[in-house]
């Protein structure tokens, strides 16, 4: 398990979704990009091997195939209109999106509000640790 699963995990105002195989995050990549969705970047995907989306505290991580209380990553961006535009929205808190941009291969921290671009974060760990409150 992941570091930072391991600190979701052990937190009192998170939840974090039982871990979803290999297999599953592949049927999804393909399903996404039927659908003109950004993939699923490789350090999220793993992510979501050990914590197939995380709860609590006014946020939320997006699950592949989820089950329980978890949002769905490719409705909910369908539901934002992100197919076509080279982004994909990875969760949010009561502030910000957590947006990946293909292009760059950066995660984004952007306002609800104007999508303005608060933090970029090279890695899932340190945009996930930015946008939840461990």
């Amino acid at each position: 398990m992941s570091e930072l699963a391991e600190i979701i995990a052990d937190s009192d105002e998170l939840w974090c979704g039982e871990g979803v195989d290999a297999r599953k995050v592949l049927i999804y990549k393909i399903e996404m990009k039927r659908k003109g969705l950004v993939e699923l970047p490789d350090d999220f995907a793993d992510f979501l091997k050990d914590c197939n989306g995380v709860r609590g505290s006014g946020c939320e991580i997006f699950a592949v195939n989820p089950e329980g209380p978890f949002s769905d990553i490719i409705q909910e961006n369908l539901r934002q209109n992100m197919a076509g535009t080279g982004g994909l929205v990875l969760g949010y808190n009561d502030f910000d999106y957590l947006i990946y941009d293909a292009e760059t291969g950066a995660y984004q921290i952007c306002d609800k509000d104007d999508m303005e671009t608060g933090a970029t974060y090279a890695d899932w760990d340190s945009a996930a640790a930015a946008l939840l409150p461990l």
